[in-house]
């Protein structure tokens, strides 16, 4: 009886070490995938922030209209019903 129960520890522990790998490989692809996932949110970030600025500089270059500015904003004012 103890060589039964010695041989299924055995088998037991052989399907305990194989589950351990198979989790510990799909949580190591997991945190690579994650990782790849958060450069690229990162990188597009960096990309709208550039065309963001790129715009700002455009608006800084244009000579600045106050008068016009504040047509502008009443028109945008007027259409939305503010006025």
């Amino acid at each position: 009886m103890m060589s039964f129960l010695i041989g299924l520890w055995g088998r037991v522990r052989f399907y305990v070490v194989a589950a351990g790998a198979a989790i510990g490989i799909a949580l190591a692809a997991y945190a690579k995938i994650r990782a790849d996932g958060k450069r690229d949110a990162e990188l597009e970030q960096e990309r709208a922030r550039r065309r963001l600025q790129e715009k700002y500089d455009e608006i800084d270059k244009k000579p600045v209209d106050v008068d016009g500015a504040y047509d502008r904003l009443g028109r945008m004012s007027d259409d939305r019903g503010g006025r």
